[in-house]
């Protein structure tokens, strides 16, 4: 794995101004007022490039806490790369190289970034590339997050492919307005018609949602809540949350009252909401949720019985091969990644190679003492588990066989203008991923999904708590289909008048 990460302390400050060349003035700007205290680069040379925006920095500009599966995911992106370039049979005699950024939760850095990789410098210059080598071909970005609608956006007015591995964003369906966005996670829109098959299977015909209220937590309630009436259920109450996820009195009341006994909650979990609905006493009403929140097993044991016995979606788990390659990654094999030492910083206190950063990170982290370690450190196993490894590896995947078939059919690379077609190739294009199942994008931007509705179930095992996951039923794309339900699963299904059970 060739590693080149470019890494600086200095603050960025980015303005719209006009920028002078050769005594001229430029009708190229930059961005302005966005301070970001690190910033984290990854690069390789290669004849085509593909550009990355990975959110590993939950909000760089204030705070320097970090997602470190969202790093997980810079490692499958870079594997992915340097497995393409050992294939004798994909882009032969060509060199795939990449330039990656830390979007750092924040549209604007996002938007810096992106030009950054467009023009080839450290200085953003729209509408003109100051690339040495390849040109930049496509993107990989985490595009379902709520901040990420500018930078679709932008990439879609440059006309660049880009493939999204972040949470299935409905906004991406539009294709008049984004036509060479591409999603290859599941389809959100299939499991929403999942729920509705769900509440008329069970005859719940009298329910209520809640959902934060903004962002695609809200979109989703909107598109479930008139699917529902649609379709005879009726829809008792909408809840609301403010943006720290906290539900008012009046909401906790309407629960209290009402007769509805199954809830949809909309949007993804966080502790803040985990919280919410705890306080809301829905100990007897079962909840429909989001993967996400698995997450709540992460949490103390007094927030399991508000969730127990619900019921959850779950999009089927891949893996990547030759994950070991990735799993050892360590502080010796990549001595000079400067994500990699903070994140062994925040989890063993070990000392980083720049000093400010060590008396910032011990203040912020509020470390006792931090040390130089000697041991070669590594990351946990569980981060490993994450659904979002797969997606990575296989957008750059297919961006890399729909390269191989645009190149193969010219006499030479011709590379200039490649963004322009790419696009017209990926709706063509089946790509076989590791397991075997086909990879091919429909008239929306999507891949054909499926969702496996789960029961959620908390046991008590002596002192500690483990969480059990069964299937129940399989859904597949149309709402017409019938439903697959495991009818010997049905029968022993854990409801929510079910409390904690305990096994001696």
């Amino acid at each position: 794995m060739t590693w080149s990460p470019t890494y600086s302390l200095s603050y960025m400050f980015i303005i719209f101004l006009p920028v002078t060349v050769s005594g001229q003035r430029s009708l190229s700007c930059s961005l302005k007022h966005l301070r970001v205290r690190f910033e984290y680069k990854y690069y390789q040379k290669g004849d085509i490039i593909i550009g990355g925006l990975i959110t590993c920095h939950v909000d760089a500009v204030h705070t320097p806490r970090i997602k470190i599966d969202q790093y997980i995911n810079i490692l499958a992106f870079i594997f992915a790369i340097d497995e393409i370039n050992k294939d004798p049979d994909l882009l032969p005699n060509i060199t795939l190289g990449y330039n990656m950024f830390d979007a750092c939760g924040s549209p604007r850095k996002s938007l810096k970034s992106a030009m950054q990789i467009m023009s080839g410098k450290d200085k953003e210059v729209p509408n003109y590339s100051c690339v040495d080598d390849g040109e930049v071909a496509a993107f990989v970005t985490d595009s379902g997050s709520d901040t990420s609608r500018a930078l679709i956006e932008f990439l879609s007015l440059y006309r660049f492919t880009q493939i999204n591995y972040g949470r299935s964003n409905p906004l991406l369906s539009d294709r008049v307005l984004y036509p060479t966005s591409y999603q290859v996670t599941p389809d959100y829109q299939v499991r929403n018609e999942a729920i509705v098959k769900t509440l008329k299977y069970f005859g719940w015909n009298w329910v209520g949602i809640i959902t934060p209220g903004h962002g695609i937590g809200e979109m989703e309630s909107e598109i479930l809540s008139k699917m529902m009436t649609q379709h005879e259920i009726c829809v008792d109450f909408i809840i609301k949350l403010d943006r720290d996820y906290v539900m008012d009195r009046k909401g906790k009341e309407i629960i209290k009252q009402s007769w509805a006994k199954v809830i949809v909650v909309c949007g993804l979990f966080n502790k803040n909401y985990a919280f919410t609905i705890h306080e809301a006493q829905t100990d007897n009403i079962t909840l429909i949720l989001h993967e996400s929140w698995l997450g709540i097993a992460n949490l103390h044991h007094f927030l399991y019985q508000s969730v127990n016995c619900s019921l959850i979606f779950l999009s089927p788990k891949k893996a990547i091969p030759k994950i070991n390659v990735i799993q050892n990654v360590n502080s010796f094999t990549h001595p000079y990644d400067p994500l990699l030492e903070d994140i062994l910083f925040i989890l063993y206190g070990c000392l980083t190679k720049d000093k400010s950063k060590n008396i910032f990170f011990t203040w912020f982290y509020k470390k006792k003492r931090a040390i130089n370690c000697t041991e070669i450190q590594g990351l946990p196993e569980l981060f490993y588990h994450d659904p979002s490894l797969y997606y990575v590896y296989t957008a750059v995947h297919v961006l890399a066989h729909v390269l191989n078939r645009f190149v193969s059919r010219r006499s030479s690379l011709q590379t200039h203008g490649l963004r322009h077609k790419l696009s017209k190739y990926i709706r063509n294009t089946v790509y076989m991923d590791y397991s075997g199942d086909p990879i091919h994008f429909n008239e929306k931007g999507k891949l054909t999904s499926e969702w496996h509705l789960e029961n959620i179930v908390f046991q008590k095992y002596q002192e500690r708590y483990r969480i059990n996951i069964v299937g129940i039923i399989l859904f597949k794309e149309s709402l017409e289909e019938d439903l697959k339900p495991l009818n010997s699963v049905i029968g022993n299904m854990k409801w929510k008048n079910n409390r904690v059970r305990e096994d001696k």
